[in-house]
């Protein structure tokens, strides 16, 4: 019976997919998103292991920091960890400034941008994190 909540369903049959490749086949669930498994082998043998995830460990934005905010002006940012590269989006959803970082400190200016809230996002060890930022 079709559900109305299903927003992605993929239906692999093909023997030579690559993602079939090799014993095991995963997954990266995403939180917020439900998946359902159907595994079957030509003896008719089934084997599905689910796992539940609750949370996300993050630890590469465990002691990031950012400040002022709300700022007029120039924002620091900090972290343990290498900082890759910095974007920053205004509501809408376009960029209005991008920075390849590649430090643990850096300075983002946001004296040229409209008065506002922004989207920061940082890039640490491939992952990213985003925050508030309100250009006063």
């Amino acid at each position: 019976t079709p559900t109305p909540n299903v927003t992605e369903l993929i239906r692999v049959e093909d023997a030579q997919n690559p993602c079939f490749t090799g014993t095991n086949s995963s997954i990266e669930p995403e939180i917020g998103k439900y998946y359902f498994l159907l595994a079957t082998n030509s003896g008719g043998a089934t084997d599905i292991t689910i796992s539940q995830i609750l949370g996300v460990e993050n630890t590469v934005f465990e002691n990031f920091t950012y400040f002022p905010n709300p700022s007029s002006g120039i924002v620091t940012l900090k972290n343990n960890t290498s900082i890759e590269k910095v974007v920053l989006r205004n509501i809408l959803g376009a960029v209005v400034l991008e920075s390849t970082i590649n430090a643990t400190q850096a300075s983002i200016d946001l004296q040229s941008l409209a008065r506002g809230s922004y989207i920061l996002s940082v890039i640490v060890d491939g992952q990213s994190a985003q925050y508030q930022l309100i250009k006063q």
